[in-house]
């Protein structure tokens, strides 16, 4: 003989519950990947303004060291007069190429 026990239990009011835990989740995963979204523009934006600041930071090292070298050139042209010599033929040079392209 089968014995059947029928309990009645009141069913909980779930209805309202798992809906509302559902958008919860929703909207903090939306709130998470917005942080992230915001993160990632930011840091793309820094990054590529520090690659910019790396350029210019190089090139004004650059043009630094290309005057200092042009003025320990001129002092040694101050003090030897064939350095002199060869800068001011070097400079008459140049102007002359400079005309050549001008007259063309």
């Amino acid at each position: 003989m089968a014995r059947a026990a029928h309990l009645t239990y009141p069913a909980p009011v779930l209805a309202g519950t798992r809906p509302a835990r559902a958008n919860h989740t929703i909207s903090r995963a939306t709130a998470l990947g917005a942080c992230l979204f915001l993160l990632s523009a930011i840091g793309s934006v820094l990054v590529r303004a520090a690659g910019r600041a790396q350029l210019a930071c190089a090139g004004w090292a650059e043009r630094r060291r290309e005057r200092e070298e042009d003025r320990k050139l001129w002092e040694l042209a101050l003090s030897d007069s064939r350095v002199m010599a060869d800068l001011v033929a070097l400079s008459q040079q140049t102007s002359g190429e400079t005309a050549r392209i001008f007259l063309r």
